[in-house]
């Protein structure tokens, strides 16, 4: 092989491993926040990929790279990075889910901020939990878990190497539902003091009909529902920082449906 040759074939390696750390970069979380500039997500992309392509060597092609051959194991591998982003940032899916159910139970469903993270629209103890988790989340160094698992995937799924098993999908749809079922898990504690307040002013109402329920209600179960949040706060991120002791497992789990072993 000249040497000509030799420089294409590691272009051709060097794009096809980016590609799966791109599609990681973009949905991971704190790689993938929408307040991290686009050229460092991009540098970063271009930078793991070096490394990574010079890490793991020649790529053993079965047939000579085409354009139509090669945009196809591109999809493939940004496929790949992108499942991989998408359960790393299952753990945050979860939490903020839980700051929505809590905010609608207390009345603030209807306040939203912008959240620099993902740059949309949230609710406010949904921003709350998504902060205090993402201080933790850095704080843990789980984000060298991210860097790790980007390096282990060409170890379990080999470039060539990804393909889908029958129950990949279920699997998929599986994490999903856990973040509907962990959310609410998280937030039942507010959940049960708030429908408590809502159902003893509802007897209330009915047995003092001409009370202002809606002007005592209100501030009442704002009150009642700040003092709850302060009490299970503590308890709630000693369950995250338990969740991200698991999180190399919860991400492994993945290779297991896209090819490996």
């Amino acid at each position: 092989m000249s040497p000509f040759e030799l420089l294409e074939t590691r272009i051709y390696d060097f794009i096809l491993v980016s590609a799966r750390i791109g599609g990681i970069i973009a949905f991971a979380p704190v790689f993938g926040a929408s307040n991290l500039p686009t050229r460092v997500r991009v540098f970063l992309t271009i930078a793991l990929g070096w490394v990574f392509a010079g890490m793991l060597g020649p790529l053993q092609y079965e047939a000579e790279p085409t354009s139509a051959g090669l945009i196809m194991q591109l999809a493939g591998e940004a496929t790949i990075g992108a499942a991989i982003g998408f359960v790393a940032s299952i753990i945050f899916e979860i939490i903020i889910f839980a700051g929505y159910i809590i905010d609608y139970m207390i009345g603030f469903g209807f306040i939203n901020i912008v959240d620099p993270q993902s740059g949309s629209s949230i609710s406010i103890f949904a921003f709350f939990y998504s902060f205090l988790a993402l201080l933790i989340f850095l704080l843990t160094d789980t984000h060298h878990i991210i860097i790790e698992i980007m390096m282990r995937s060409y170890e379990l799924i080999p470039i060539f190497g990804v393909r889908l098993y029958e129950n990949s999908m279920d699997r998929v749809l599986d994490l999903t539902a856990a973040i509907f079922s962990t959310g609410f898990q998280i937030a039942a504690p507010i959940f049960l003091v708030m429908f408590t307040i809502d159902f003893s002013l509802g007897m209330i109402s009915k047995t003092v009909p001409q009370l202002q329920i809606l002007v005592v209600g209100f501030p009442l179960k704002i009150a009642v529902g700040l003092v709850a949040i302060a009490l299970v706060i503590k308890p709630t991120f000693l369950f995250f920082i338990r969740m991200l002791a698991d999180y190399r497992e919860t991400l492994l789990w993945i290779y297991k449906y896209f090819g490996a072993g």
